[in-house]
């Protein structure tokens, strides 16, 4: 079945508003990964502070199936460019990603 000019036209109207709409999305999901990348690159985990880590491992301990409390909380001992080195309340020392630990604000 033959198409008019006038079926085409809206056509390409529609598929020039489709195509709009999918490079917003895509210039919207380009910069919340560039804002992310900033984010990791510039961390704020001062020495010293105190983090929460947000995936505790289960410790080595006898009949223990989850993080004991004292495993969850720790002082960041050293930033590196992937990692944060924390030492736990328990005295163990452990590194996570910094999307896996949360700054504690102290009052």
């Amino acid at each position: 079945m033959p198409r008019t000019v006038d079926e085409i036209i809206k056509e390409l109207e529609h598929l020039t508003l489709r195509q709009s709409i999918v490079l917003k999305e895509l210039s919207r999901v380009n910069n919340t990964k560039e804002a992310r990348k900033e984010q990791i690159d510039k961390w704020d985990f001062p020495i010293g502070g105190r983090v929460r880590i947000l995936n505790p491992k289960k410790g080595f301990y006898r009949g223990s199936r989850n993080a004991r409390p004292h495993d969850k909380f720790g002082v960041v001992v050293k930033v590196t460019k992937s990692r944060v080195h924390i030492e736990l309340d328990s005295g163990l020392t452990v590194q996570r990603s910094p999307n896996n630990v949360a700054i504690v604000l102290t009052e």
